[in-house]
């Protein structure tokens, strides 16, 4: 299997392969995150994160983590990273920076698991921190960083 970089330096995309949304054979996928490594269509792309999550931004709604995990099957919580969800996106930084901005804030440096790009998601409904790095979840108004057992991981 041949796997080479997407238009956006952060997406891999893979030929001939099948979506692990729809099941479908496509002429490409891309790799929806890099722990699962499950990849989406472009048509299940658009369909079941693009839309959704812009809608959200233009309507100044909450996104939940539920928008950001992945779409291969519903057992599957791997959330995208940063440097995948804002390509597939598309939001040029000329007409959205507010929108490119709020995603970015979602975003933010792991409190349990320590190290260089370590990230985790903080979902705008639920309040909870899901880190990306151990899968732990928390409540981010309950739990301070006094209170996490720290795993220091690069």
């Amino acid at each position: 299997m041949t796997m080479h970089k997407a238009r956006h330096s952060q997406l891999i995309a893979i030929p001939n392969s099948i979506c692990s949304v729809c099941n479908n054979e496509k002429d490409s996928c891309i790799i929806l995150t890099n722990q699962c490594r499950h990849q989406a269509c472009i048509e299940c792309i658009e369909s079941k994160i693009t839309l959704p999550i812009q809608s959200l931004l233009e309507n100044r709604q909450k996104i939940s983590v539920d928008f950001v995990m992945c779409k291969a099957a519903e057992w599957c919580e791997n959330i995208m990273p940063l440097n995948i969800l804002l390509p597939l996106l598309n939001l040029s930084e000329q007409d959205h920076p507010e929108d490119i901005e709020r995603i970015k804030d979602m975003y933010e440096d792991s409190i349990c698991c320590i190290g260089k790009d370590n990230e985790q998601f903080v979902d705008q409904v639920k309040w909870m921190a899901h880190c990306m790095v151990c899968s732990g979840k928390f409540c981010v108004v309950c739990v301070g960083p006094e209170n996490i057992n720290n795993n220091r991981q690069s």
